[in-house]
């Protein structure tokens, strides 16, 4: 509603001028002016000048297209607005212009921008899936690995280790491993020499 009061604004100022040579300006002329104002302005749906009491009126021969769905359309309820504008004229009778603003081109502009907005919301959204997938496979490789070594120690490969590689925190658990089996390696050797020994 916004957009269209000010589009009524801004016709209607920018007709002003114009407007104001009308008092001397042919019928022609006048019919003219309004239809080149709808041709250069697709918002607008009619013009309609009055002036000691003759009408002119254009109206747009086509609309804008709907690029948005109906129910959309139907949501955002942006009906056509129309607003008359009283123009004083020098030296003649009082004028009067009025302006219908269709409210369609608004809700395609609307409806293309919701469109980019929710491409790019899909992006994103992909993107953190992607991501979050990526580190889900790299956390059960991980534990595939972790338990793949934990079998083989507890089997009695005393020299098993994992390979330390992958991010920060797959890195610690590999060395966190190693050192917890060397340490142990280191004391079962202390036992089998301390056996040995006796």
């Amino acid at each position: 509603r916004q957009h269209q009061r000010a589009q009524l604004q801004a016709t209607s100022h920018y007709f002003l001028s114009p407007l104001a040579r009308f008092n001397t300006a042919s019928g022609s002329d006048i019919q003219a002016s309004l239809e080149h104002e709808l041709a250069f302005n697709p918002e607008l749906l009619s013009l309609q000048w009055s002036q000691q009491g003759t009408r002119w009126t254009a109206r747009a021969v086509t609309t804008a297209e709907t690029r948005a769905p109906a129910w959309f359309t139907s949501w955002a309820d942006l009906a056509p607005m129309r607003g008359e504008l009283p123009i004083p004229q020098i030296g003649a009778a009082d004028a009067t212009l009025a302006v219908e603003v269709s409210g369609q081109e608004q809700v395609n502009r609307i409806w293309e921008l919701i469109g980019a907005q929710l491409r790019i919301t899909a992006l994103n959204i992909f993107t953190i899936l992607f991501v979050l997938i990526l580190l889900l496979r790299a956390n059960a490789s991980l534990l595939k690995r972790l338990n793949n070594a934990t079998v083989n120690f507890r089997s009695g490969q005393l020299n098993t280790r994992m390979v330390e590689k992958g991010t920060l925190e797959m890195r610690a658990v590999a060395q966190t491993f190693n050192c917890m089996v060397a340490e142990i390696q280191n004391l079962v050797h202390s036992l089998e020499v301390a056996k040995r020994n006796q």
